[in-house]
């Protein structure tokens, strides 16, 4: 991740690691965000169907758009070509959105685009981990172990 600035000491900030909640000590109006690509701490492929927003959409709506790498290894987008509207708000809130279409993958990213601007808080999903999922487009295979059966 990079954090760059335009003050008076733009030197980028680099950090290493993992980030799973996105939140901003104070939000800042902007006509997107982007989460990058998040696999939640999981590592396993997991479905997400929800998607709760702390946002202030108050001069108009804004577009969620969720990219996945299941199947096929390769991040498209899940929710149509159009994405799915957050609504607009009169003032911040939490905002939940039940997705049109549930998107599995190992990797997820969250995209949302307005036409005017937004301030986003915090971003959290709502997500059920799967613990074998085979994606036969990339050759996955799964071995058992041997399970003794009590002799």
């Amino acid at each position: 991740m990079r954090i760059t600035g335009n003050g008076a000491d733009d030197t980028p900030i680099l950090i290493d690691g993992p980030l799973i909640l996105h939140y901003y000590l104070e939000a800042r109006r902007a006509k997107t965000f982007d989460s990058a690509a998040t696999d939640h701490g999981t590592g396993l492929v997991k479905i997400v169907d929800q998607v709760q927003f702390d946002i202030d959409a108050n001069k108009g709506p804004a577009t969620l758009q969720v990219k996945s790498d299941v199947p096929g290894g390769v991040m498209i987008p899940r929710l149509g070509s159009s994405g799915q509207t957050v609504p607009q708000t009169t003032h911040r809130g939490s905002e939940i959105l039940v997705l049109s279409k549930p998107s599995a993958g190992r990797l997820i990213r969250y995209q949302v685009t307005t036409p005017t601007d937004m301030a986003i808080f915090g971003l959290r999903a709502r997500i059920l981990p799967i613990g074998v999922y085979l994606d036969g487009s990339i050759g996955d295979f799964w071995q058992p172990t041997a399970i003794s059966i009590g002799v």
